[in-house]
């Protein structure tokens, strides 16, 4: 079956944040001007380097609602305090959804991290990013990568065939 709903950018934006939040999720960060929780669990992120967020109109044009813009240049991130105990600490495996919507405006050299877990102590995590030569993928490829790294070392890369690269 294959169902097909065509609606303004921002009322299907407002219907999916609405069907979200009645899953009950562990977080949600819609990035619309602040990289706070709208969950309701109250892990609110901090933005560091430089993260800006658009206007009025979002990158998706008129109608679409505004997005947070990092900048590759420099390590710029929004980290979510998370304590020991949280579900989303994630050190242990565990099964998990992540969604993100990304768009690329263009690609630079190297990696752009999506959303990652590193323990700096054991140089043990994964992420989930678009890489851009640096793995495998062609320079400025911008390949959809999932990386698992152990003691410092990659143990398991998963990566598309297909570019995402937008811009």
């Amino acid at each position: 079956m294959l169902a097909l709903s065509v609606a303004p950018s921002l009322i299907a934006q407002t219907q999916f944040a609405t069907d979200l939040l009645a899953m009950k999720p562990l977080g949600y960060w819609p990035l619309h001007g602040n990289t706070n929780d709208a969950s309701g669990q109250g892990l609110n992120g901090a933005p560091a380097g430089r993260v800006t967020f658009t206007g009025s109109v979002g990158p998706l044009g008129i109608g679409a609602a505004p997005a947070a813009v990092f900048d590759n240049s420099e390590q710029s991130v929004v980290s979510i305090p998370i304590s020991p105990g949280s579900p989303l600490n994630l050190d242990t495996p565990q099964p998990m959804t992540l969604l993100a919507w990304i768009r690329t405006i263009r690609q630079s050299p190297g990696d752009m991290g999506i959303v990652a877990k590193y323990n700096t102590a054991t140089e043990t995590g994964w992420a989930l990013l678009v890489d851009n030569g640096e793995l495998g993928a062609p320079s400025g490829g911008g390949r959809l990568a999932l990386v698992f790294v152990s003691a410092g070392k990659l143990a398991l890369i998963v990566e598309s065939t297909i570019s995402v690269n937008d811009g």
